[in-house]
Order: C-alpha cells, then structure tokens, then sequence
C-alpha cells in the first residue's frame, strides 16, 4: 500500500545564507510511503498521515540545515524511524522562495530511503571475545540499524597465517536503511570504538566486521565489494551465516547460502 503526502508547507529556517537562519521561509514536501497495510479497517493497521506531517513539521522546524538535499534526507530517516511500518519513502522537498535573483518556480530535490535486509560477519581474537561481539551487537542497535538475528558464536583457528590466537566468530542480520557505504562506514566506527587497529592483514584483532550481502546488490569499488568475495570459502563465515540465514541468496555465486559448500 502507498500512501502520499502532498504538498505539505512547512515555515522554517534552512539555508547557507545568515538570513536564512533567522527569518523562516515556505518549504514544500511531497512524501510517498510503501506501508505495511494489515487490510483492516483500524488505524492501527496502517500508518496516520496525520501523525507523519505533524511529525514532518515538528522536524523541520526543531532543525536548521544549510542544504535542501541534507533535509530531504533527514526527513526520510526519521519517517522511517518513528513509523516501523514504513518500509520505503520518498520525500520531495521545494523551496519556491530560494533567494536567487532569477525568475523561477520553484527549486526541489527528491530522495528516496528504505529498509533493507544485509548480513554482517563477526569476529575477535584480543581480550574478552564474546563480551566484544556482544558489545558490538548492542552498539549497531542503537544506531540506524534493527539486528534481526545473531547466529551462534564459533571458535575458530586464525586465518591467513598472520593471527596467532583463536577467533571467536559469528553473524548477524540486520535491517538498516543506511547505504552500503554507509553500513560500511557504520561497522568500521563499530571496529574502532572496540579498539580496533589496522596494523597488519589478517593480524589478531579486537573487533573484526565484513559486510557479506546487503540485499541482491552487486557493486565493486575501491572500498567494498558486494557480495564479499570470500564468503563462501571460510567456514568460521559460512557456518554461522547459514545458521541465521540459510535461504539467503549470493547473486554472483547463483545460489542460496545453504548450497554452499
């Protein structure tokens, strides 16, 4: 089911320039949400588009950014945020009033967020182990990030010939509507919190967090690789991975998690 949201005004304080700061000026936003509609005829088996523009403008108002873009995507985070059963948004926001001194209707970006399902692996081998992967786990939750499951934890012996002491290894899945990049960047501030230190591949380490899949995405950049090409040759991966998520599909490799071998 979706349900729009048209052309909301809002007056408030966003903008590069000092006068924007001070002196509030129209913004317009369109919102389109894919909801979790329960087929009832009860409130409570849908999401009020009544709470989510009270919601929009109290937003709006309580925050002062200086980009459009920026806000647009604020405003989808925290739509998916306050309103589980929004499982995808996007929220178009104008600015008919930008101050350019040129003849024009109005200016207006568009940004689209949603929840999406990704499985992460864990592990550590320096001080007190499971307490690490426990803490890890807790961290994630409070952050843009719902842990849906936690396999079991697997001791296991070091890999690449470089660690000198047994890992203790799991995974989880997660839902997160942060990017790829962005989880990615959310799991290495995770390592560093932990103490994490890059001195040496494959070197004994305190917290260690690899992004395996992120839904059927496939994406190979300087800084990530999707799904992890490493996946399915390491047992200490592939064991818990098939425990929380067996039918979990690897594009590149065509096949379900529990074909692996």
């Amino acid at each position: 089911m979706q349900i729009e949201i048209k052309s909301l005004r809002v007056d408030a304080c966003h903008g590069c320039h000092a006068e924007e700061k001070i002196n509030e000026q129209p913004f317009v936003f369109t919102v389109r949400m894919d909801v979790d509609y329960s087929g009832t005829d009860e409130l409570t088996g849908t999401v009020s588009y009544s709470d989510v523009m009270k919601r929009i403008t109290a937003f709006v108002k309580g925050h002062c950014f200086n980009l459009i873009e920026y806000l647009a995507d604020e405003v989808a985070k925290d739509i998916l945020v306050a309103f589980p059963k929004v499982k995808r948004v996007a929220v178009r926001v104008e600015k008919p009033q930008a101050p350019v001194p040129l003849p024009f209707e109005t200016v207006a970006c568009e940004t689209v967020r949603a929840w999406q399902r990704a499985h992460v692996a864990m592990g550590s081998n320096l001080g007190d182990r499971k307490a690490t992967l426990d803490g890890a786990i807790a961290y994630l939750k409070e952050k843009d990030v719902r842990v849906k499951k936690v396999s079991s934890y697997l001791a296991s012996a070091p890999y690449g010939g470089v660690a000198d002491r047994e890992f203790l290894n799991g995974a989880m899945e997660v839902e997160t509507f942060l990017s790829p990049e962005e989880l990615l960047r959310l799991l290495n501030e995770c390592e560093a919190r932990f103490g994490r230190e890059r001195k040496e591949h494959w070197g004994n380490r305190t917290l260690d967090l690899d992004l395996l899949l992120y839904g059927n995405e496939i994406r190979e950049t300087p800084f990530l690789t999707l799904p992890h090409p490493e996946l399915h040759k390491r047992d200490f991966v592939l064991v818990p991975l098939k425990e929380i998520a067996p039918y979990a599909f690897v594009p590149t490799l065509g096949k379900k998690v529990c074909d692996l071998t």
